[in-house]
């Protein structure tokens, strides 16, 4: 399309309350001048496009703590320490109407219960740092393959309900952080926080959960009903952020039953 219509879409998604997010992918900012970069190519695009904030997303190995970084409130590793100071500077210029969004691989983040090092947990200094900044987190499974284990250090079928409910817990309740220093991570406010589903079945996406199923997540989490075999620490969470769902595009290519609904049971909330 042109960037005519381009910017007419932007402006028309934005004029309802739309996000129309920038998203970081596949960037380690190791250097003071990948730092700069990263501020000025965002800002370049708010100015020319209006869109309304940044989404930082990854993959795992995007982001690695460098050895001997083992203190996630005191981070040392050089890329961790430029992109909490970039995402700062950009919301210090743009204010509150600047949107900050965060979708990692939920091994970068909460990975580092069990272990904190290399790419495991490499996102958890970010995300504390970085907490009054960020309007949404939403860690997500893609290419995950090894269950993460929970709060009852328990590693929980990617594929399940319980997981789908006990890694958001991980976010809203806190948790401990593995490494020679250990630390509670602090929990997120509710409206912080949301759980990642793959809307459709395919290569990367082995946390496939069917619809109706993550409708039990949502209400197991805002709720406290409905719950599997793990029951939310803190919960219920009245407030809960809601549902990210990644390859939507692909779900509506398919006919768009996950994305329909899913949208009419969030609107029964």
């Amino acid at each position: 399309e042109s960037e005519h219509v381009f910017k007419t879409s932007i402006k028309d998604r934005t004029s309802r309350g739309r996000l129309v997010q920038i998203s970081l992918f596949n960037f380690s900012p190791k250097t003071a001048a990948d730092r700069q970069r990263l501020i000025d190519v965002v800002n370049d695009v708010v100015a020319k496009y209006g869109i309304t904030g940044v989404d930082i997303s990854s993959l795992m190995t995007d982001i690695s703590l460098d050895p001997g970084d083992t203190d996630y409130a005191n981070p040392k590793t050089a890329a961790v320490i430029n992109l909490i100071s970039a995402i700062k500077t950009l919301k210090k210029t743009h204010g509150d109407k600047f949107i900050v969004t965060i979708t990692p691989a939920l091994t970068s983040v909460q990975g580092g219960h069990s272990n904190y090092s290399g790419a495991s947990g490499a996102f958890i200094p970010i995300i504390d740092a970085l907490r009054d900044e960020i309007d949404i987190v939403c860690p997500n499974g893609w290419e995950v393959e090894t269950p993460i284990p929970d709060l009852d250090g328990t590693g929980q079928d990617m594929a399940s309900m319980d997981s789908h409910v006990s890694m958001p817990d991980m976010l809203l309740n806190g948790f401990s952080v593995a490494g020679s220093n250990p630390k509670l991570f602090a929990p997120l406010r509710q409206q912080q926080v949301c759980v990642s589903a793959f809307s459709t079945y395919n290569t990367g996406s082995y946390g496939y959960v069917a619809p109706t199923a993550m409708q039990s997540v949502v209400t197991c989490l805002t709720q406290g009903s409905g719950c599997g075999s793990y029951i939310p620490k803190a919960g219920p969470y009245p407030n809960f952020r809601g549902m990210h769902l990644v390859s939507v595009h692909d779900d509506q290519n398919q006919g768009g039953n996950f994305y329909a609904s899913t949208k009419a049971f969030l609107e029964t909330l």
